[in-house]
């Protein structure tokens, strides 16, 4: 973990597979939006990667797109209690 600072940031090394060297960043954010909550997830660093990186790019985002679902699910899930 690069940056934890609860309940606003988190920031943390990702490199499943791959030397700690060839690791790519993901932050998170928390806002608050009156009584909702917005999270923002940027993960960068693909360009040190090299030629690789636009592939294993599009690869990451398509397990984004599969788990966000859950996410989401999850707090429908506690805010409903």
């Amino acid at each position: 973990m690069l940056v934890w600072q609860p309940p606003a940031r988190l920031v943390y090394l990702w490199h499943i597979g791959r030397d700690r060297d060839a690791a790519t960043e993901v932050e998170v954010n928390f806002s608050e939006e009156g009584p909702n909550t917005t999270i923002s997830i940027v993960h960068r660093g693909w360009e040190r990667l090299g030629d690789e990186g636009p592939e294993l790019r599009n690869r990451n985002r398509q397990g984004w797109s599969g788990l966000l679902p859950h996410y989401h699910r999850a707090c429908a899930e506690t805010s409903n209690r």
